[in-house]
């Protein structure tokens, strides 16, 4: 499985073309009792406490590609502008993200709100507007926490 950087993930268009197409210049893990491997799988390091104690503080964690399904209080990988993550320095986090709003029929554009909840009760709960469709991305959904 592929280990990856979660800021290069999210800032670099070739590394996530990378992930879209299966090939990875990176370095591979693996480990005992893993769940089934699919295509566009990664493990990437969590940094802080905010979702503990489902993930501990610097866990690594095996997420699978989203696609476009929006969030029902699934831990996600997710990136917005308005994101501050005091942890990771950047605009993307991991919580507990539920989608609140409306879906054209074609599934064009989406309206509403992403709530983004920590596990731990010393980390606010966020909610972001979901007015631009493209500021909103979801990276992965959490599969498994790696002992």
């Amino acid at each position: 499985m592929p280990l990856v950087s979660i800021r290069s993930l999210l800032r670099d268009e070739h590394y996530q073309q990378s992930l879209d197409d299966g090939t990875w210049g990176r370095e591979l893990v693996s480990w005992e009792g893993h769940p089934e491997f699919e295509e566009g799988m990664f493990v990437a390091r969590v940094l802080g406490d905010a979702m503990a104690p489902a993930i501990p503080a610097d866990s690594y964690c095996l997420f699978r590609k989203v696609g476009d399904a929006l969030p029902d209080g699934e831990v996600m990988l997710v990136q917005h502008p308005k994101i501050n993550d005091p942890y990771s320095g950047g605009d993307w986090t991991v919580r507990k993200a539920t989608y609140t709003g409306a879906v054209s029929e074609a599934n064009s554009w989406k309206h509403g709100q992403l709530k983004l909840e920590p596990e731990s009760t010393a980390v606010a709960t966020t909610t972001n507007d979901l007015t631009e469709p493209l500021e909103t991305r979801l990276f992965g959904k959490l599969v498994e926490v790696l002992g």
